[in-house]
Parts: structure tokens; C-alpha cells; sequence
């Protein structure tokens, strides 16, 4: 048992390690390319990746998750074959509208979502068979060399186009994905040609078993991350490209310390509820205590922030981007959630509950919406950032009450058995 405990404990040392170095190595590349690139160039970048993130949600469907419900190991496989199936043909069919909404950079986009589709599959691949660590590992190795590249094209050939930042990101992404793909699930034995040979009647069943997932789960999240990127999308188009790059870097500046203290954290709860659910046991008391140390890291984050944010922002963008410290005071109810209950809500999936975020990410929608409809009439992005904010922290305080509620439930049935 004390063996067992050393093991875990040095796992989670080494993720955590993995993930801490990954996302300072991103946030301290982040800011040379903002020193490196004018705030209008980082701007288009800032929309590429927004379009790239929209789309890359429907790529797989979100059938990879299957492999969080199915209780069944040797259909890993066919849900994995299944699922690039689905990635590839949803690739090629999202060049139809992306070359209506960028037509010259088109084929970039439809690089980086395929890409985008084979990492999300290796990583719910990683998580289901414990895996955790060679991911974090791959991460830690690979973070330096799409933003090295980057810095290189703008210092020593004078690449310091928006053309050059995009093209570099989709065919990085794509490399990086296939190469995660080969390394998890590949040589773990999986061949995705075989799996589909054999079983192409029994994938074809995975995916109308697991409907529900791109019917609820897949618009949740495409509705969710519209709902992020509606901000940089309505300062692009009503406000400046300047604004759009300050609002991109407060997000990437509140989401870099966010994924350092709950990445692994999320991973373990999910990996955590999964099994409990599998071996029919109560996940009450986990859900607790991760909620409780959340919630200590999210007071944390959002004192920070209002106390040294805009000297650590000068210090690393220079004094161009001082604004941005402005813009994450307005946004630290968002900040709050997103540490505290977001990384809770794999909890829907688990249970088949995907209809809940569909809800949960549609009230979002529509609240942002109303927000930024306010700030474009009275020409005040404040008003757009604050309103969506708290409209953030109100909604996912009704997901927690939810949550809450249902492990409760299954708490209580457990303890008529």
C-alpha cells in the first residue's frame, strides 16, 4: 500500500512538473512574439487561432470520449478507428466554409484541425489507460518548438507576417498531433486500418451508440468556445486589431497560470470518477475535496491578480501592453470559475449527462451575446468584458448546485444497497 502511495505521488510530481514547465516555457515565448510582432500582426494571429479553435471542436465528433463511458477495453480500438473516421472526413468538409471565412489561409486551417483531432484523441486515450505522464512528458518536450520557430522567422529571415505566424501553427500542429498519435496510441499496438477491417460494423455501431455525444456534448463545447472567442471576433470587427491582440494576451496570460494548477488536477479527477463509476463506487467524497482545493487555488489566482498583474505584464510585454492587467481585473469572476468548477465538469460526461453543457454553454451564448450587443452600441468593450464575466461565475455556479446534486444522489443510493 505505502508502495502504491510513493508511486502515485511520484507520478503526480512528474506531471505536475511536465505541466508547470510547459506552460512557463508558453507564457515566456508567448511574450518574446509579442515583443517580437506588432500588436496588430499578434491581433490577426489571435483571430486565426479563434477560427482554428471553433472549428477543431467538431472535428472528432467528440466520439473520442466514448472511451471515458465505454466500460469495455477491447472496444478502445474501434472507437479510436471510429473516431478517425470522423476526424477526417469532418477535416476535409470544414474547408467549404473556412475558405469563405479566410480563403488564403484555408488549407492551413484544415491542417491544424486534423492535427487538433489527433491530439484530443491521444490525449483521451492517455487518460482512460493512465498514461498521464508519457503525455505530460511529450508535452514538455514539443511546447519550445512551434514558439522557437516563430521567434527565429521574425529575428533572422524578417518573417514578421501574420502569414508566416499561421502557416508555421498549422503545419506545427499538425506534425505535433501525428507524432503524439504514433507515440500513445500507435505503438500500444492500435492500428487504426486493422481495427476498422475488422470490426467496421462494430465502430459503425460505436457511433450511433455514442450519438449523444456530437448531438449534446460537441455543440456544448462549440457553443462554449464561441462563446470565448465572440470577444476577439466582435473587437476584430468593431473595435481595433490592437484590442483584439490585448484581449488575446489577458486570455492566454489568465489561462497559462489556469492550466498550470488544474490541468493535472482534471485529468486525475476524471480519471478518478470514471473508476469509481466503473466499480460501482461513490465519487461524494472525491468530488469534495477536490472542489475545496480548487476553490483555495481560485482565491489565490484572483488575488494575484489584482495585486502584482500589471507589474509582472510590463515586465514581460513591455509597457505597450499595460492595458491588458485592466482587462484581467474585468475578467477574474471568469478567471474563478474556470479554476474552481470547470475542471469539475467532466462529471457530465461520465454520467451521460452531455445535455446539461449543452444548456450550461447556450445561456452562456446568449448572455456573452447580450453583453458585447451592449458594449458595440455604447462603444464600451468594458461593458462586453464585465457582463460576460459574471454571467460566467452565475451560470457555472448553477453547474456546481447540479453536480453537487447528482454525486449526492448517487451517494445516498449507494447507501440503501
Amino acid at each position: 500500500m505505502l508502495r502504491l502511495l510513493i508511486a502515485k505521488s511520484k507520478n503526480f510530481s512528474i506531471i505536475t512538473f511536465c505541466n508547470v514547465g510547459v506552460q512557463i516555457i508558453s507564457l515566456l515565448f508567448f511574450a518574446i512574439i509579442a515583443r517580437a510582432y506588432e500588436p496588430e500582426i499578434l491581433g490577426e494571429y489571435i483571430i486565426y487561432l479563434s477560427y482554428v479553435s471553433i472549428v477543431v471542436i467538431m472535428c472528432t465528433g467528440f466520439y473520442e470520449q466514448a472511451l471515458f463511458i465505454d466500460k469495455k477495453e477491447r472496444r478502445q480500438s474501434y472507437i479510436i478507428a471510429a473516431t478517425i473516421v470522423v476526424a477526417i472526413i469532418l477535416s476535409l468538409l470544414s474547408l467549404i466554409p473556412l475558405y469563405f471565412i479566410a480563403p488564403e489561409y484555408a488549407i492551413f486551417l484544415c491542417f491544424a484541425v486534423f492535427g487538433g483531432a489527433l491530439r484530443v484523441l491521444s490525449r483521451s486515450y492517455a487518460i482512460v489507460n493512465g498514461k498521464l505522464k508519457n503525455i505530460a512528458i511529450f508535452d514538455l518536450i514539443t511546447s519550445p518548438i512551434m514558439p522557437l520557430l516563430l521567434v527565429l522567422g521574425a529575428k533572422y529571415f524578417a518573417q514578421s507576417t501574420s502569414t508566416f505566424l499561421i502557416s508555421v501553427n498549422a503545419i506545427m500542429t499538425l506534425l505535433i498531433g501525428a507524432t503524439l498519435y504514433v507515440y500513445v496510441i500507435y505503438l500500444n499496438n492500435i492500428r487504426f486500418i486493422y481495427s476498422l477491417k475488422k470490426g467496421a460494423w462494430l465502430s459503425f455501431l460505436i457511433l450511433k451508440r455514442y450519438s449523444n455525444l456530437p448531438k449534446y456534448k460537441m455543440t456544448a463545447e462549440l457553443v462554449a468556445v464561441f462563446s470565448l472567442r465572440l470577444p476577439v471576433l466582435v473587437m476584430d470587427k468593431f473595435f481595433t486589431a490592437n484590442m483584439a491582440a490585448f484581449y488575446g494576451v489577458a486570455f492566454r496570460i489568465a489561462i497559462t497560470p489556469v492550466t498550470v494548477i488544474t490541468s493535472t488536477v482534471a485529468q486525475m479527477f476524471l480519471h478518478k470518477i470514471r473508476n469509481n463509476r466503473i466499480n460501482n463506487e461513490s465519487s461524494f467524497n472525491v468530488f469534495i475535496r477536490y472542489s475545496l482545493g480548487l476553490l483555495v487555488l481560485a482565491l489565490i489566482c484572483v488575488m494575484t491578480i489584482f495585486t502584482i498583474s500589471e507589474w509582472v505584464i510590463v515586465q514581460l510585454f513591455t509597457d505597450k501592453y499595460r492595458f491588458v492587467a485592466y482587462i484581467l481585473k474585468l475578467m477574474s469572476p471568469y478567471i474563478a470559475v474556470l479554476i474552481a468548477i470547470i475542471p469539475l465538469t467532466s462529471t457530465f460526461i461520465v454520467y451521460e449527462k452531455q445535455k446539461y453543457l449543452l444548456l450550461i454553454q447556450l445561456a452562456l451564448l446568449i448572455l456573452t451575446s447580450v453583453g458585447y450587443f451592449f458594449a458595440v452600441q455604447f462603444d464600451n468593450i468594458d461593458l462586453g468584458i464585465i457582463f460576460s464575466s459574471i454571467s460566467s461565475f452565475v451560470v457555472y455556479g448553477g453547474a456546481y448546485y447540479l453536480m453537487y446534486k447528482n454525486y449526492n444522489n448517487e451517494r445516498n443510493f449507494m447507501m440503501k444497497l
